[in-house]
């Protein structure tokens, strides 16, 4: 049949001529970028950061130089390939020896997670000294970092104001607020802030965190919303004009937490909380802000279990940390504090000035 726009041309073989055209084009689909040569330590090494897989490599070294004189002759491939039972016996022995010596139940933990990394199939072999670790972590339970009232890290945020520290300042609310653990924070440029101006949405900012200490278990990318009344309005303010491709803290981490003890010296009198304790501070004011909702909570501070959370939360949320201040610093932090919450007032207004219009 002729066709209608090209006439003496039929349409099959029109058809048929761009058949020919596309398949003669190489057909190139989107495939991830290459990161560099492959070498056989990249894939033995786990889904592990270079710091962890140097630390496990120097707790094997610990082990098999502590079997050596036990077994001689013996190495610890060898035990592990052929005599299973035999190096959870050992291994029983050693979590002791690591235990009267007052080493750290982390450094315990971590040399059994690098023999099931090694040797993956004693993973069924390592109960017994697994039930060590865990007896070991109810004598000496764990410890967390104390969290930062609300009203002390806003004094605080002042406190970095006053004194011309106003990127301090800022990570001391996105830590807070974004629930963000140090090495997530430090390591922020602006082009991981997703602004008011950036997007549709006034007085909401949102945080890309591109290298997560969950990467490997959850994923790679992670984001959080914060959305407190005024935090985002003031965060332009003070970033906004950054460029994309700038970290918001220039300096070292030695000297953020430097800072850090600093502001505490000047409001508190003594260095109580270290930058560790912003994102449970910011949990605890959260939880009790959203009315107790752990599946929000659990979604912006990504965590992976939710009974992790609950116990942190409970935990947290029975220290009450801010009564243990004198008179005084109670007042000096009601002060500095309200402060900070008037700035956010008169950052919501005016958000909502520029909303009112639009």
């Amino acid at each position: 049949m002729p066709c209608r726009v090209c006439p003496g041309h039929t349409t099959g073989g029109w058809f048929l001529w761009g058949l020919f055209c596309f398949s003669a084009l190489e057909v190139q689909a989107p495939r991830p970028p290459s990161e560099g040569v492959r070498t056989r330590e990249h894939l033995l090494r786990g889904r592990v950061t270079e710091k962890t897989h140097q630390i496990r490599t120097s707790l094997i070294a610990s082990l098999e130089e502590w079997l050596l004189p036990q077994l001689p002759g013996m190495t610890l491939e060898t035990l592990a390939r052929g005599h299973s039972d035999v190096l959870s016996d050992w291994l029983e022995e050693y979590m002791v020896a690591m235990f009267l010596q007052r080493r750290s139940r982390r450094a315990a933990a971590e040399t059994l997670n690098a023999l099931a990394q090694r040797f993956g199939w004693l993973r069924s072999s390592l109960a017994a000294p697994w039930n060590l670790v865990k007896t070991w972590e109810q004598l000496e339970p764990v410890q967390h970092h104390p969290p930062v009232p609300k009203a002390v890290n806003d004094a605080l945020v002042v406190t970095a104001l006053l004194w011309r520290w106003p990127r301090m300042a800022a990570l001391l609310v996105l830590g807070f607020f974004g629930l963000l653990r140090p090495s997530e924070l430090i390591g922020l440029r602006r082009q991981d802030l997703a602004l008011p101006g950036d997007h549709f949405e006034e007085d909401v900012l949102y945080i890309r965190v591109p290298h997560p200490k969950t990467r490997f278990r959850a994923a790679t990318s992670q984001h959080v919303r914060v959305e407190f009344p005024g935090v985002a309005t003031w965060i332009t303010l003070v970033v906004g004009t950054t460029p994309m491709w700038r970290r918001i803290w220039n300096g070292s981490w030695a000297s953020f937490k430097l800072r850090f003890g600093a502001l505490q010296t000047e409001v508190l009198g003594a260095v109580t909380f270290l930058p560790s304790s912003l994102r449970p501070g910011g949990a605890t004011f959260l939880f009790r802000y959203w009315d107790e909702d752990l599946t929000r909570l659990q979604w912006r501070g990504r965590w992976k279990s939710f009974r992790m959370l609950e116990t942190y939360v409970q935990e947290l949320g029975a220290t009450e940390v801010l009564v243990r201040f004198s008179p005084g610093v109670r007042c000096r932090v009601g002060s500095l504090g309200g402060c900070f919450m008037n700035i956010l007032a008169a950052c919501r207004d005016a958000a909502g000035r520029v909303e009112a219009r639009l």
